[in-house]
C-alpha cells in the first residue's frame, strides 16, 4: 500500500509538471465525460428507473385499435371499459381516467385560477397501488351517478392550503362547485394533475362507439401480460358480435404502462445517448494523442528509470495511475459541468420529455460518471503506456531526442486514432445533417393558417353551463364583448386548436350512397367554430361560404369541409350543398348537415401530418363546453392577455384561462422536439469536429517536429517550399480521408436508426452526405496546412549541426 501511494503521489507531481497537458486534457475529458452523464440522467430517469408505483412491471395501458379505420391506437369507449372491469379476471382492478382542466377558487371568494385534474373511476388508485396519507380514497358511491361531489388533492396543493390535516374540513371552489377535501396523496402523485375528482358517470346515457377513457390495469401477480391480452381480446371479439354498429373491426391493446409513457421519446433519447459517447471516445482519442506526444517527449526519462531497474509492469503501472488521476480531474469537471447540462436540457425540453419531474443526478448517474471516468482512463491511458513501456532503454538513450522507428511507429498509432475520430465524428455529423434538414423542411411548412399576431386561451366551462342556451349566451356575449376590446380586430372560437393535440373523428354517411357496414363509414375530424373563425385565423376559404350568424340553432344544420375531405368523398361529385350525417342514415337519430363552403387545408395534429378529412360545424347551432378564444391583434398579441382574462372574469368570476399563448408559440411547440434532438445533435457533431480537427492538427505537428531531418535534408537537396507543403499535406490528409469514407458508410448504415425522426429527408441525402464530406475536408485541410507552413520554413543548416 505504501507503494502505491508513493507512485500515486509521483504520478499527481507529474501531472502537476505539465499543467498546459493537465488542463487542456483535463478539460476534454470534461466536455465528454459531462455530456455524457447529462444525457445518461434523462435517459435513465425516463427509460431505465421504474415507474414509482408498488410492482410497477404489473401496470398496464389499455387501448383500442381499428386499424382498418385507421385508428390504430384509440382511447376505450366508455361502455367497453365497463365490460372489460365486470367480464375480465386477468386484473386485480381496472380504472380509467379523463384529463380535465379546472377553475380552482379557495372558500373565500377571489379570482379564479387554472389547475389540471383527473377525473376518475373508484379503482383508480387501487390499480396504481397508491393510498392517501391524509383521509380516504374514493369509495363505489362517491363514483355513482349523483353523488355529491368529492376531491382528492395531491401533495403540492396541500401544501400550498396550509399543509395541516385541516384540509380535511376545507371546501375549495373548483369550477364553481363548493367541493370538500377527502384526501391528500403523497409526493409525487400523480405529476399531472392537482386534483382528482371521481369519475361518477352515468354509463347508460353514453353512446358506445364514443371513445373517451385512458384505462390502467393491474395484472394479478399470477397473470401473464400475454394472457392478459388474449382475454381483453376475446371479451372484445364479443363486444363486436353483440353491437356491431359501434364496435365492428374494434380490439384491444394491451401494453406495459412504462412503456407506453416513454416509447415517443425512446428512440431520440438513446440515439442521443449514442452520439454522446461518440463524442466521449472522441474526447479519449484527442487525450490519446496528448499523451502519446507527452511521452515521447520522456522518452528519455523513461529509458533511464527502465535501466536503473524499473520493470514493464511497474513503468505501465505508473502511467495507468497518472491517466487515472487526469481521467479523475476531468470526471469531476464534468460532473459539475453535468449538473449544468441537465438542467439546460429540461429547461429546452421538458414539456415533451415524459417523466420530467423525475430526472436528477442521483447515486445511480454518480455510479455511471465514476465507471465513464475509469473507462475513459482505460481508454486512453493503456495503448500510450502500453507503447511507451516497450522502448529499448539503450537505444533510448543513445539516441537521445533523434526520431526513430519507434516514433514511426507512435506516428502509425496516432494516425489510427486520428482515422478512428473521424469516422465517429462524420457518422455524428451525418446524422446532425439529417435531422438538420428534416427540421428545416418542418419549419417550412404551411400550417394552413396565419399565426401571426394571433393570441388564444382555453376556456372551459363547468357543469353549471349544462344547458345548451346558457352556453350560446356565454360564448356569444364573450366574443362580442372581446371584439371590443382596445387592439382586438377579430374575435372567434374553436375546439380543438390546430396544433393543440386535440383530436375529435367521427364517423359519417353521404346522402344519396348506399348504406356502408359499420366499419366501412366514412370518417373525419371535426372542429367546432364560432362565424368568422377562417378570417380570424387566416384560412382560405377556396369555394362556397363561411359559416355565419344566421346559422343558429333555429337554422338547418349546415358545415364546412376542407379540401381533403372534398377529394377524397366527393372524388367525382360536387361537395357544395351536398349533405351528410354523422348517424347512420336509416336510424332515427340521422341528422342531415348541408355542405355551404370548403376550405384550405390546415396541419391539426402536427405539421408532419398529412392532412386528413375535416369538418367543421357551427357552434351557434351545438355550442361545445370547452372552446379556445382566438383573437386577431392590431399589435402585440401579448398585450390582449390582461384584457382577456379580466373579461372572462367579469362575466363568471369561476372560469380561469387555460394555455393562454400566442399562435406562434403554438406552432414552437409542435416542432419543439425536433428542434431539440437537431440542436443537441448538431451540438455534439460541432464538439466532434472541433476535437478532430485538433487531434489532426496535434498528429501532423507532432510527424513534422519528428521529421525535422528528412524535410531539412530534402530542403538542402532542393526540394521547393509547395513540395514540402504539398508532401505534408498529402500525409496529414491520408487518415482524414480514409477515416471519412468509412465514417460515410458507417453513416449510411446507421442512419436508419433515426429514420423515425426525420421528415422529408431520404437516409441517403445526397445533400446531406456531400456537405458533411466536404466540410470535413476543409477543415482538415485547414488543421494541416498551420504545421505544413510551418515545415516549409525549416532551416536545414540547423537542422543538420542539431544532428
Amino acid at each position: 500500500m505504501h507503494e502505491l501511494w508513493r507512485e500515486i503521489r509521483s504520478a499527481a507531481r507529474n501531472l502537476l509538471k505539465s499543467p498546459g497537458y493537465t488542463l487542456t486534457a483535463g478539460l476534454t475529458l470534461a466536455l465528454g465525460i459531462g455530456a455524457t452523464t447529462a444525457i445518461y440522467t434523462v435517459v435513465q430517469s425516463v427509460l431505465l428507473e421504474p415507474l414509482p408505483y408498488p410492482e410497477p412491471h404489473r401496470l398496464v395501458q389499455i387501448q383500442e385499435k381499428n386499424p382498418e379505420a385507421g385508428f390504430p391506437r384509440f382511447p376505450v369507449a366508455p361502455l367497453n371499459f365497463r365490460d372489460y372491469r365486470d367480464m375480465s379476471t386477468s386484473f386485480d382492478a381496472i380504472a380509467a381516467r379523463t384529463n380535465v382542466s379546472l377553475a380552482l377558487r379557495g372558500e373565500k371568494e377571489g379570482s379564479a385560477r387554472h389547475v389540471e385534474g383527473h377525473r376518475v373511476t373508484a379503482e383508480y388508485l387501487q390499480v396504481l397501488g397508491v393510498q392517501p396519507v391524509i383521509g380516504r380514497d374514493f369509495t363505489a358511491r362517491d363514483d355513482s351517478p349523483g353523488a355529491p361531489p368529492v376531491a382528492i388533492i395531491t401533495d403540492n396543493l396541500w401544501q400550498k392550503l396550509g399543509g395541516t390535516r385541516a384540509v380535511l374540513n376545507q371546501r375549495l371552489r373548483i369550477n364553481g362547485e363548493l367541493v370538500p377535501v377527502v384526501g391528500v396523496l403523497p409526493p409525487g402523485y400523480p405529476p399531472t394533475a392537482e386534483i382528482l375528482l371521481p369519475m361518477a358517470m352515468d354509463f347508460d346515457s353514453v353512446y358506445r362507439g364514443r371513445h373517451l377513457f385512458n384505462v390502467f390495469g393491474r395484472l394479478k401477480p399470477a397473470v401473464s401480460l400475454e394472457s392478459a391480452r388474449a382475454e381483453l381480446a376475446g371479451i372484445a371479439a364479443n363486444l363486436e358480435a353483440a353491437y356491431p354498429a359501434s364496435n365492428t373491426g374494434w380490439s384491444t391493446l394491451v401494453d406495459p404502462l412504462k412503456k407506453r409513457l416513454v416509447e415517443e421519446v425512446a428512440t431520440a433519447l438513446w440515439v442521443l445517448l449514442a452520439a454522446v459517447g461518440a463524442v466521449l471516445l472522441i474526447a479519449c482519442t484527442n487525450v490519446a494523442n496528448l499523451t502519446l506526444a507527452r511521452l515521447a517527449a520522456r522518452r528519455q526519462e523513461l529509458a533511464l528509470r527502465s535501466a536503473l531497474g524499473a520493470g514493464r509492469l511497474r513503468l505501465l503501472r505508473g502511467q495507468l495511475i497518472e491517466s487515472t488521476l487526469l481521467a479523475l480531474f476531468g470526471g469531476s469537471l464534468g460532473l459539475l459541468l453535468a449538473r449544468s447540462a441537465t438542467d439546460w436540457l429540461l429547461a429546452m425540453n421538458a414539456g415533451n420529455i415524459p417523466r420530467s419531474h423525475d430526472i436528477a443526478i442521483d447515486g445511480g448517474v454518480l455510479a455511471f460518471a465514476l465507471i465513464v471516468t475509469l473507462a475513459t482512463a482505460l481508454i486512453f491511458g493503456v495503448l500510450p503506456a502500453w507503447r511507451a513501456t516497450r522502448l529499448d532503454p539503450l537505444t533510448a538513450l543513445k539516441d537521445g531526442g533523434r526520431s526513430h522507428s519507434g516514433d514511426r511507429k507512435s506516428l502509425r498509432l496516432r494516425n489510427g486514432l486520428v482515422f478512428t475520430e473521424v469516422a465517429l465524428a462524420v457518422m455524428l455529423l451525418v446524422g446532425a445533417g439529417l435531422l438538420m434538414r428534416s427540421f428545416f423542411n418542418l419549419v417550412n411548412v404551411d400550417p394552413g393558417f396565419a399565426p401571426d399576431s394571433v393570441w388564444t386561451a382555453r376556456i372551459s366551462l363547468p357543469e353549471s353551463y349544462l344547458e345548451q342556451e346558457k352556453r350560446l349566451s356565454f360564448w356569444s356575449r364573450l366574443l362580442a364583448e372581446a371584439e371590443a376590446l382596445p387592439g382586438v380586430e377579430s374575435a372567434a372560437t374553436v375546439v380543438p386548436m390546430p396544433l393543440s393535440g386535440g383530436y375529435y373523428v367521427q364517423s359519417l354517411d353521404i346522402e344519396g350512397e348506399p348504406v356502408p357496414e359499420a366499419n366501412e363509414r366514412h370518417r373525419a375530424s371535426t372542429r367546432s367554430v364560432s362565424p368568422g373563425y377562417f378570417n380570424t385565423l387566416g384560412i382560405s376559404i377556396l369555394r362556397g361560404r363561411d359559416l355565419s350568424t344566421a346559422d343558429n340553432a333555429d337554422a338547418p344544420p349546415v358545415l364546412v369541409i376542407n379540401r381533403t375531405a372534398a377529394k377524397k368523398f366527393w372524388p367525382n361529385g360536387e361537395p357544395l350543398h351536398a349533405r351528410l350525417s354523422f348517424s347512420p342514415p336509416d336510424s332515427e337519430s340521422a341528422r342531415w348537415y348541408t355542405v355551404v363552403g370548403i376550405v384550405n387545408d390546415v396541419h391539426h395534429w402536427s405539421l408532419g401530418d398529412t392532412p386528413e378529412p375535416a369538418i367543421y360545424l357551427a357552434s351557434k347551432q351545438r355550442a361545445p363546453r370547452n372552446s379556445t378564444v382566438v383573437l386577431q391583434a392590431a399589435g402585440n398579441p401579448e398585450s390582449l392577455g390582461p384584457a382577456l382574462r379580466g373579461l372572462v372574469q367579469k362575466l363568471d368570476a369561476n372560469l380561469s384561462l387555460i394555455d393562454e399563448q400566442t399562435a406562434n408559440t403554438l406552432v414552437a411547440k409542435s416542432i419543439a422536439e425536433p428542434r431539440f434532438n437537431m440542436t443537441l445533435l448538431s451540438l455534439f457533431g460541432a464538439v466532434a469536429l472541433l476535437l478532430a480537427a485538433i487531434g489532426i492538427f496535434g498528429v501532423v505537428s507532432y510527424s513534422v517536429a519528428q521529421r525535422q531531418k528528412e524535410l531539412g535534408v530534402r530542403i538542402a537537396l532542393g526540394a521547393r517550399a509547395d513540395e514540402i507543403l504539398a508532401l505534408v499535406l498529402r500525409q496529414g490528409m491520408r487518415p482524414v480521408l480514409l477515416g471519412g469514407v468509412v465514417g460515410l458508410l458507417a453513416a449510411a448504415a446507421a442512419s436508419r436508426l433515426v429514420a423515425s425522426l426525420l421528415y422529408g429527408v431520404s437516409l441517403t441525402d445526397p445533400w446531406t452526405y456531400g456537405l458533411v464530406g466536404m466540410m470535413l475536408a476543409a477543415i482538415a485541410a485547414l488543421a494541416c496546412l498551420v504545421p505544413a507552413l510551418r515545415a516549409t520554413r525549416i532551416d536545414p543548416i540547423q537542422v543538420l549541426r542539431d544532428e
